[in-house]
């Protein structure tokens, strides 16, 4: 898992359901700041963690025929067992949610 990874996942849990696109946009408010990836490499780690199950996918079936994301058990696991390993201090964004 990459960071990339994480960061999909944690803006999936804040989201979801979502596309892609709805992550890209998210990251452009939230951490473009300290993380600047291509979105081309958001749709492709979104497909990868899917793959992984970590995420499930929904596909439309009509219009614009969208991939939309949920994250699956496996996938919350992983995140949570990633926060549980960041540094815990008075100044850490990370939470936790129950």
């Amino acid at each position: 898992m990459s960071e990339t990874s994480f960061i999909v996942l944690g803006l999936l849990e804040r989201l979801e359901p979502a596309t892609p696109y709805d992550l890209k946009q998210m990251a452009q408010l939230s951490t473009f700041n300290f993380w600047s990836v291509p979105h081309t490499q958001i749709y492709t780690e979104c497909a990868r963690l899917a793959d992984a199950g970590m995420l499930s996918e929904e596909h439309e079936q009509t219009g614009r025929r969208r991939r939309i994301y949920r994250l699956t058990a496996s996938g919350r696991k992983e995140l949570a067992g990633w926060r549980a390993t960041l540094p815990r201090s008075p100044t850490s964004c990370a939470t936790r949610r129950p």
